[in-house]
C-alpha cells in the first residue's frame, strides 16, 4: 500500500530527507491537512539514521505520514498509522463469523476482514494485535492457512517496548518458530521485523504467535503480527 504524507501548516514543507526529498504543499485551512502527497518510493531506502529529521518534522507537528492499508514495506524504526484506522466502536452481531480476538472498533473489523480473505482463491493476511498481558495466554491464534496457500512474509511490529526479557516466535503447533525464531525481532525496541520465505503447508494449518516470558513477567509492551499468504 502506498506511503502518503501530508503538510500540517499553511506553507510549503520540504521533507527533511527522502530519495529525492519532497515538497508538500499547504493546507487550505487549519486544523486540516494539506492535500495527500504519495512518498512511496522517495522513503524506501531511508535508514533509522535518515528518519530522525523526519520524524522530528512529525514531533514538531509540521507533517504527518499515512500508509492506505497494510505497510508496503518496512520503516525502520518508525510506524505509521493506516488511513482505515478509524476508531469507531463496533460490536459483532455473531462473534463465530470472525477471526479472534474480536474486533472492538472499526479499525479492528477491517483488519479481521481482510485476514479472512487469504483462502485458496487469492492472497490475503492474517493479523493479530499483542500486548504483555498476552504473555500468560500464550501461544496466539493467528489464523488457519488452507493449501495452496503459502507464506512469503511474516511482519512483527514492536509498537511498545517490551520491559522485561521476551522471547516471540511465530509458527504451528510442535514447531512454534518455523516462520519466525526469536532472533529475528527484539521486543525491548520499537521496530519492525520482516522474515521472507517461502513456507507452503500441504493441509490446514494453524499459526500461532508465541510469548515466553524469560523471568520477571512484563508490565509493559504491546505489538502486531501479519503473517501475509500468498
Amino acid at each position: 500500500m502506498a506511503l502518503f504524507a501530508y503538510n500540517l501548516t499553511l506553507a510549503p514543507v520540504l521533507l527533511a530527507d527522502g530519495d529525492p526529498p519532497r515538497l508538500l504543499p499547504p493546507s487550505a485551512s487549519l486544523p486540516d491537512r494539506g492535500p495527500p502527497v504519495n512518498v512511496t518510493s522517495e522513503m524506501r531506502a531511508l535508514t533509522p539514521a535518515r528518519w530522525a529529521p523526519v520524524i522530528a518534522q512529525v514531533t514538531a507537528g509540521t507533517i504527518t505520514f499515512n500508509w492506505s492499508g497494510i505497510p508496503e514495506y518496512v520503516t525502520d524504526g518508525v510506524i505509521f498509522p493506516s488511513l482505515y484506522a478509524v476508531n469507531v466502536g463496533y460490536a459483532p452481531t455473531n462473534p463465530g463469523d470472525w477471526i479472534p480476538p474480536l474486533p472492538t472498533n472499526v479499525q479492528d473489523a477491517l483488519d479481521n476482514l481482510a485476514a479472512s480473505g487469504g483462502g485458496p482463491t487469492g492472497p490475503g493476511h492474517f493479523l493479530r494485535d499483542f500486548s504483555f498481558t498476552d504473555v500468560p495466554l500464550s501461544p496466539l491464534l493467528l489464523g488457519t492457512v488452507s493449501p495452496p496457500n503459502l507464506i512469503p512474509q511474516v511482519v512483527l511490529l514492536i509498537t511498545t517496548p517490551f520491559n522485561q526479557p521476551v522471547l516471540l516466535e511465530v509458527g504451528r503447533a510442535g514447531a512454534p518458530a518455523e516462520l519466525m525464531v526469536a532472533a529475528d525481532n527484539n521486543p525491548a525496541i520499537v521496530d519492525s521485523y520482516s522474515v521472507q520465505g517461502d513456507m507452503r503447508y500441504l493441509a490446514p494449518t494453524a499459526l500461532y504467535l508465541t510469548l515466553i516470558a524469560l523471568g520477571v513477567p512484563p508490565t509493559a509492551g504491546n505489538g502486531r503480527v501479519i503473517v501475509y499468504l500468498g
